[in-house]
């Protein structure tokens, strides 16, 4: 009778425990979403899965250097604009003091605004950004990229490249020879030239600096177009990210996500598989005190 006993409650007893197992594990994919919450639950798929969220992962900062360089070249093409608008005006001035009926003083007061347009270019070309990275040195971004008082360039002569979608890669930074002049043809050079020219009243001089000041437009000119072309190429990479990004939420979701019909019914199934247990269980037992009390 004891045996009987114990061969009841056992099955009493493992029966409800797998069956409440079961159950709470499908309660627990249905409130969560997820068929796989740990590597136990599908080991093949937690591996999946984790190895999807290092893509995004990389991705994510990937990203981030996509938007820095897409930030940084958009201050570029800002700067590039100022400084051609800048160059145009210096011109215009420089025609004008070219005019034999323009005194010295008038001269001399034309090469202080000159200078003032020289020092506005300088401060722009040097200009931190809110990182502290200095933009027009190419790799040397740690410190201003020309000199303070000559305006000779110090920065490198080499861009940082960036990855700015998987596989693609971008210069990330932008050269003196790209905006404000590389070493040996900074702008700031033909300001100083001019200005020169004007303190000194000298007509011939001011008029010899009009070639280098349409050198530079069009250098300026020709920058902010190949600028635009490289603007458009990280505008083209974003569709690449994005693909990626879909893909990889869309193959987690494929190994994570459970299917809440279905799991539905598996919860009713176990729900109603623990009743009949329990209803069995509620038998055999009142058997056995049955037969015990006979």
């Amino acid at each position: 009778m004891r045996v009987t006993d114990q061969l009841v409650g056992n099955f009493i007893s493992r029966s409800n425990a797998d069956l409440k197992s079961e159950l709470f594990e499908s309660v627990r994919r249905i409130t969560s979403g997820k068929s796989v919450s740990r590597p136990s639950d599908d080991p093949v798929a937690a591996a999946r899965i984790l190895r999807i969220d290092r893509l995004m992962k990389d991705l994510g900062s990937i990203d981030r250097s996509h938007q820095r360089v897409t930030s940084d070249l958009n201050i570029t093409e800002i700067s590039l604009g100022q400084l051609s608008e800048v160059l145009a005006n210096v011109k215009t001035l420089a025609l004008q003091m070219a005019n034999n009926t323009v005194s010295a003083a008038e001269r001399a007061a034309a090469a202080t605004e000159v200078l003032g347009f020289r020092d506005q270019m300088l401060d722009l070309a040097n200009r931190q950004q809110e990182d502290g990275r200095h933009l027009f040195g190419g790799r040397a971004e740690a410190s201003p990229p020309y000199d303070e008082a000559t305006g000779a360039y110090l920065g490198s002569e080499i861009n940082r490249r960036v990855e700015v979608a998987p596989g693609v890669f971008s210069a990330g930074t932008v050269l003196g020879e790209e905006s404000f002049g590389g070493a040996g043809d900074e702008v700031f050079t033909v300001f100083d030239d001019l200005a020169a020219a004007m303190n000194a009243n000298d007509t011939a001089a001011i008029l010899g600096q009009i070639e280098p000041l349409d050198t530079k437009i069009d250098d300026t000119s020709q920058n902010m177009a190949l600028l635009g072309t490289r603007l458009r190429s990280l505008l083209d990479t974003e569709g690449i990210t994005d693909t990626l990004r879909i893909q990889y939420v869309q193959d987690k979701n494929s190994y994570e996500e459970v299917d809440i019909a279905s799991e539905i019914t598996n919860y009713t199934a176990q729900e109603n598989s623990l009743t009949a247990v329990v209803e069995l269980s509620r038998r055999l037992l009142a058997n056995s005190l049955s037969a015990f009390l006979r």
